[in-house]
């Protein structure tokens, strides 16, 4: 059973972002002069948690980073920010449902450091159509929600009463005090219903005259001969 519960535990936690890698994201987001994109988040989220617990971030092997792409286990199970997908699924996620971040689209041109990288991964013929290679890229980069929406107030029922006392906080009388003025209340409320019903037969009774006296009126009315 104790197997069992560790692995719903697992699972609740990937579909739910704790509050605290909720609030790590948000950092990150803000603090960027530029809108990051999600693999900009999660390195930084990653190399946070290091230095917070004052390890050094090594770069893995290829050995261990291709191993790493066949397991079932995210890269780093004991962090906030566990796996790439855990970002994008489950905390980002929740930072747009709670109206706190969106997504922007933009038209970039590459950085110097992707463009080089291209063009050194380019053959001799494919140099001569780099352009199509080196074109500006779609990018997509989450930014800070700043006009959040007003959620709509919430409609407060009538309490009937109210005028008599009804919901009022009476904590500051004394408890004998605070009984008297149960009391009372009690009472006008009474008289009120009585009030309340006596309107409606009221006006029951109205409107059954009125339908009687039009159907009377009707029924004496002659009818026209040709």
């Amino acid at each position: 059973m104790s197997g069992v519960a560790s692995i719903l535990r697992a699972l609740s936690g990937r579909r739910t972002a704790t509050e605290e890698a909720r609030q790590l994201v948000l950092s990150i987001i803000s603090s960027q002069q530029t809108p990051p994109t999600a693999h900009e988040i999660y390195k930084l989220a990653v190399q946070q948690e290091f230095a917070a617990k004052g390890e050094i971030l090594q770069s893995p092997a290829k050995n261990a980073a291709a191993a790493k792409q066949h397991s079932t286990e995210p890269p780093y199970p004991t962090h906030i920010i566990r796996s790439m997908q855990h970002l994008k699924r489950v905390v980002l996620r929740s930072l747009v449902n709670s109206n706190d971040i969106q997504q922007v689209h933009k038209i970039e041109a590459l950085p110097k450091e992707e463009r080089a990288k291209r063009l050194h991964s380019l053959s001799r013929s494919g140099k001569k159509h780099a352009d199509h290679t080196l074109a500006p890229v779609s990018i997509w980069r989450w930014q800070i929600l700043t006009n959040k929406p007003v959620p709509p107030k919430p409609k407060e029922k009538p309490v009937f009463g109210k005028e008599v006392g009804v919901g009022q906080d009476w904590s500051h009388l004394n408890k004998r005090r605070q009984r008297s003025r149960i009391g009372s209340v009690r009472r006008d409320v009474r008289w009120l219903w009585e009030l309340e019903n006596a309107k409606t037969q009221s006006k029951k009774a109205v409107n059954v005259d009125a339908n009687a006296t039009v159907d009377a009126t009707a029924t004496a009315t002659p009818t026209a001969t040709p």
